[in-house]
Parts: C-alpha cells; structure tokens; sequence
C-alpha cells in the first residue's frame, strides 16, 4: 500500500463517525509521521505496514477524541466488567491504582481523570483459568493516538473487586501511587511501585500481604494480617495494625501507633527515625536505626525491647509500675545515660529492655498509668 492509498482510506474511515476538523487533524499528524519515517529512510510500504490497517486505526481514533468531546460525558461506555477469578494481577507502567470492594459479581473496571471515566485502549483485560490479568500496554503499541493520551491528565486504573472475592492480588505500577480500602482477603497481597506511595486503609490477609516503593511513602490504617513494607527513601507510618508487622527503611522514618503488639515487630532504616507508641506490648519488638532516633512508648510491658542505633540517641517511655530488667549500653565514653526505674535484684522471667548506641544518649522515663 502507497502513503496516498493509506491516507484516502484512513481519511474515509474516519469521517464515518468524526467530525470534518477532528479527521482533517488527525490526518496531518499520520502524514507527518510518513514524513518523519521517510526521512529516516523507511518505505511507505514499510509505514503502512506498521501502522495496520486503516479501518482498525479509525475503530481505535473513535474513542479517543479530546476530554471535551461528547463521548466522554456518557461514562457507562468507559467501564468494562470481568468474570469473577481466583487471582487478580495488575501491571501498569505509569497510571495511579485503586481498588475497593463492591457488592456486583463481576470485576469493574475504569480508567479514570479525576472523577471522570475515559475509554483507553492501552487497558488490556485478559479472562484466564487462574485468574484476571490487566496490563497497561505501551504508549508506542499506539503511535497514532500518543497526541490525546499524553496531556490530559494523570490517570487512575479504578478496579471494583466483588466482596465475595478471596484470592490473592498482585498489583504494580512503575511510577503511579496505589491504594486498597476495605478489602478482606483469604490470599496474599503484594503491591510494588517503583517511585509513587502506597495505602493501605481497612485491608486484611489471612496470608501475608507486602507493600514495597523504590522512594515513595508507605501509609497503613487499621489493617490487619502478616506484613512485610519497604521504601528506599520514603516513610513508612501504620495506625491500629494487627499481627505481624516488619518495617525497613533506606533514609526514611517508621512509626507505627497501636493498641496492641501481640506478635513480633521489627523496625529498621538506615538514617531514619523510629517511633513506636503502644498501650501494651507482649511480644519482641526489635528497633534499629543507622544513624537516627529510636523513641517507644509502651504502658503495659509484657515482651522484650531491642533497640540499636549507630550515632542516634534512645528514649523510652514505659509506665511507672512496669517491671523489666534493663541493659543499657553506649560505645562513647561518656555518653548520657538515664533510667527512671531501679535495675538490682531482679528475677531473670521478667522482660528485657536492651538498648545500645554508639555515640548518642539512652534514657528511660515512666509515665503514670
């Protein structure tokens, strides 16, 4: 096919459904694709052979005109829905995700700009025995529609997952942010994300879920399940969690408020801060920072404390009837060393509170119950 033969074709295609300025527009930009592509060295027959078939590339331009077009009013036609499956996978490589339970029997799904569903064709839904797969596919599998799909706005994949859904769920994003609410699941969880922040609000696992981020934060409310969170240099901060929970950090600062540890907590960053603020602790809780602050504030002590920072300082709060034996250690001669409860004659079946650093000060401090 010659470049005049593809464009005439196009040209007919397209006014079927568009109006004359929309075609005529769109038409200038796939001839200065044929004239870039000439330039280097390319056919026209090689063109049109990448581009396709003219009739599928107008079937594709029709849901793609500019966010003011009338197409994008009517949201009904932006959402897709899928079977019910036993596992979710999710992979995008720079949109935003969102996901929350809803009460339909099928998987929903929407791209979305603000509040407003778009069709894009770059969503890929696959239907397989072991589960759901949804991809964001690449901008270049497109190159006639990268005009309208790259200025108008930040975009959100928003998948409505069926309540009676248990499985597992892996979800990433190159560079977007993630959120769950209010999920509740039987399977693992993972979601990763290379640069954006990850929530978690109301999300509980009967396995084990996983929030990882190459520099954005972690934020966590009222979940509940096994967790494992990582951030290269964000923040990691988790209110009312339940059950396991482990927290690392490359430069960034952990903190983490809750009624009850009942299970092993472990904490570490880098050159961040740590802050821990509890109404009882009844399991081990190891805290350890490179180079920043260590603080933890627990009323009812049942578990034992570790806590190591390498030029950091050390503060504990414990209430004033708390019984533990204490073992306080600096490597600096002549660092601060404080502690508000007697430390002699102790039975060897209470719990230990040891506490090392390198050049900073240690100090333990009671609080009224």
């Amino acid at each position: 096919m010659t470049r005049n033969e593809f464009i005439e074709k196009l040209t007919t295609a397209l006014s079927v459904r568009m109006s004359a300025d929309m075609t005529a527009e769109l038409i200038e930009d796939f001839n200065a694709h044929f004239d870039e592509a000439l330039k280097a060295g390319k056919s026209e027959e090689a063109v049109c052979e990448f581009l396709g078939d003219p009739a599928e590339i107008a079937v594709q331009c029709f849901d793609m005109e500019p966010p003011d077009a009338e197409r994008y009013v009517g949201q009904d036609s932006a959402y897709q829905e899928a079977e019910l499956r036993r596992n979710l996978s999710i992979k995008l490589k720079s949109w935003n995700l969102q996901c929350a339970p809803w009460d339909g029997e099928k998987f929903r799904i929407a791209v979305m700009i603000g509040e407003k569903a778009i069709p894009d064709p770059r969503v890929r839904i696959e239907e397989k025995e072991n589960g759901l797969y949804i991809t964001q596919l690449p901008d270049d599998d497109f190159p006639w529609i990268k005009r309208f799909f790259l200025n108008d706005g930040q975009r959100t994949l928003k998948v409505a997952i069926p309540r009676s859904f248990k499985g597992e769920i892996d979800a990433y994003t190159g560079s977007g942010n993630i959120n769950f609410s209010e999920l509740a699941l039987e399977g693992k969880l993972h979601a990763q994300t290379g640069s954006g922040n990850v929530s978690l609000a109301g999300v509980s696992s009967g396995e084990t879920f996983s929030c990882h981020t190459g520099s954005g934060n972690i934020r966590l409310n009222d979940c509940s399940g096994t967790g494992d969170f990582h951030t290269g240099s964000g923040n990691i901060t988790a209110s009312g969690h339940r059950g396991t929970i482990g927290a690392r950090a490359g430069s960034g600062n952990l903190r983490l408020e809750t009624d009850s540890l009942s299970e092993e907590t472990k904490f570490e960053t880098g050159s961040g801060n740590v802050h821990i603020s509890a109404a009882s602790l009844s399991a081990d809780l190891k805290l350890r920072s490179g180079s920043g602050n260590i603080i933890f504030e627990i009323r009812e002590l049942r578990g034992n404390i570790t806590g190591d920072t390498g030029s950091g300082n050390i503060r504990g709060v414990l209430s004033a009837g708390t019984k533990a034996r204490f073992i306080l250690r600096t490597a600096m001669w002549g660092s601060k060393v404080h502690n508000d409860f007697e430390n002699d004659d102790l039975p060897n079946d209470l719990p230990v509170v040891e506490l090392k650093t390198g050049v900073g000060s240690l100090r333990i401090e009671k609080i009224q119950p």
